[in-house]
């Protein structure tokens, strides 16, 4: 599959770049979260990595779309399955949030904060002012976990409590905070960690 869709930069030697690319990340989810500017290979190769990117950009884009035409509470699936394709396979934590109309659809989806593979530090003043400027009227924060283990550690529950805290002084709805891997994710709402 990965040479196929290399195949309009690599030409003939799609299936090589592809085993290049296979043998140097391990999986298909690495091959996509592979930076082309870090990468040391051939200039084929990482030109072949950019255009992967741009694939992968198109395919997020297709699943975002439904999200801004239905209120996410009636597509939660759809919310958990774009947020692991946008973030499950990150190797360092990111923060995002998803900023929601009074119909709980999709305004905009930003990321937030990037950290390390341990930790990515949320601080609920810049979400609350891009909340303000946006005029959403509520939120849904997602995180990743790189190690792949859904649990929320103490500063993930700390840190909902402030910004739930924060979130009910102005009437904004912080309607879940989603942890995220690859292969699943926790919703806090579901979990009763939301304040």
């Amino acid at each position: 599959m990965v040479a196929e869709l290399v195949r309009p930069i690599a030409g003939p030697d799609a299936e090589h770049v592809a085993g290049v690319l296979f043998a140097t990340f391990g999986s298909l989810r690495k091959v996509l979260a592979a930076d082309p500017e870090a990468f040391t290979g051939s200039d084929l190769e990482r030109r072949s990595l950019e255009h992967l990117r741009t694939v992968e950009n198109v395919l997020l884009q297709s699943l975002r779309e439904p999200l801004v035409d239905m209120p996410v509470l009636s597509s939660g699936e759809r919310v958990v399955e774009y947020l692991r394709c946008a973030m499950g396979h990150l190797r360092s934590e990111q923060v995002r949030v998803l900023f929601l109309d009074g119909d709980l659809s999709l305004i905009r989806d930003e990321i937030m904060a990037t950290g390390s593979r341990a930790v990515a530090r949320f601080d609920p003043a810049p979400m609350i002012r891009r909340a303000l400027l946006l005029e959403a009227s509520g939120l849904i924060l997602a995180h990743n976990h790189p190690s792949g283990r859904l649990a929320p550690s103490e500063a993930d529950l700390e840190g909902t409590r402030r910004l739930a805290a924060t979130c009910r002084t102005i009437d904004l709805a912080l309607v879940d905070h989603l942890i995220v891997t690859g292969a699943g994710a926790l919703s806090f709402r579901a979990e009763g960690f939301l304040p």
